[in-house]
């Protein structure tokens, strides 16, 4: 993977000048990182992301390479050929899947099989998301480092942001519109916009972040590992009233159905008017939260856990893999 300067992608020396970090994931002082998470599963494998094309077209990534699918039916092991962590998985298409990891993992699945596009280095890749086959970016951590990945179709180009820290996730509504959110040194969050030509800081100044996910260009969700749940209205940055939370996923099917979820079984949700905790059932630190519809959620965590919402409650996923 080629790494270059962020100003490839047209940031300014002024915004690089204010991005503060922090370490890797490995290194980070947050108590919730992938190696914590140790409570009995009937699989051994911590699951750290979960993203899905349809109801019975869902994949769940975690540790030593596991990857999980969901047919409808029941979930089974699919062989990725990687026995480096995966920490994030994304697509366009049932043919056009990445899963990302340590080492610079970058796996992408064409609908039979898994193959490889990365190259092994030191680079730890956090997030992924595509707006299609040509256009795929990941996040990560190199050497205590947060950097961008972007994938053209044909080969990776990464970009440091010169500054210690740790970009977490990466999610956005088109290739004109994407974001991605980390931690920063001293208790500051990253917080970066894509406009399809360069990448700026976004007028944030809270604390760190760890994962993003919106209904619209100009209705964005962020949650932050210690802090309030932050919100984007296409102007400018609000903290929600939900007091300090310690959260390391979002998302929603709509603008008026955002789930959240983090360390110690929590979740929240967000009917429009406001947020609300909700009984998950588990205290595993979940970790990642995708559905296909309102009554069809999954979130995924901490020694294999995985849970389904029907739309009335939240219950574990028990079928056998």
């Amino acid at each position: 993977m080629r790494r270059v300067e962020l100003s490839r992608f047209a940031v300014t020396p002024l915004i690089l000048a204010s991005a503060l970090g922090l370490g890797c994931s490995g290194e980070d002082s947050d108590s919730a990182s992938p190696s914590n998470a140790r409570h009995e599963r009937w699989t051994a494998e911590d699951l750290l992301d979960v993203w899905g094309n349809a109801a019975n077209d869902v994949w769940a990534v975690g540790s030593n390479g596991k990857v999980l699918h969901f047919d409808g039916k029941r979930w089974s092991s699919i062989e990725s050929g990687s026995f480096d962590q995966l920490s994030g998985i994304s697509g366009s298409g049932s043919d056009d899947i990445w899963a990302v990891g340590a080492h610079a993992t970058a796996l992408h699945w064409n609908g039979s099989e898994f193959g490889s596009t990365g190259e092994s280095s030191p680079d730890e890749l956090l997030g992924v998301w595509n707006s299609g086959p040509a256009d795929v970016w990941a996040t990560g951590v190199s050497y205590g480092v947060a950097f961008l990945s972007h994938f053209d179709g044909v080969s990776w180009e990464g970009a440091s942001l010169n500054q210690a820290g740790s970009l977490w996730d990466v999610w956005g509504t088109g290739k004109d519109d994407v974001w991605a959110v980390g931690t920063g040194h001293g208790g500051i969050g990253f917080l970066l916009h894509f406009d399809g030509a360069l990448w700026d800081f976004a007028g944030y100044d809270g604390p760190p972040l760890r994962s993003v996910w919106g209904a619209a260009p100009n209705d964005v969700w962020c949650v932050a590992y210690e802090g309030p749940i932050q919100h984007w209205d296409g102007t400018s940055w609000h903290a929600a009233d939900t007091g300090e939370q310690r959260l390391l996923g979002i998302w929603g099917s709509a603008a008026n159905d955002v789930w959240a979820v983090g360390p110690d079984g929590v979740i929240w949700h967000y009917d429009g008017a406001s947020w609300a905790a909700y009984d998950s059932g588990v205290t595993d630190n979940l970790w990642a939260i995708w559905g296909s519809a309102s009554d069809d959620v999954w979130s995924v965590g901490g020694d294999g856990t995985i849970l389904h919402f029907d739309g009335q409650r939240w219950s574990l996923s028990m079928t056998t893999i």
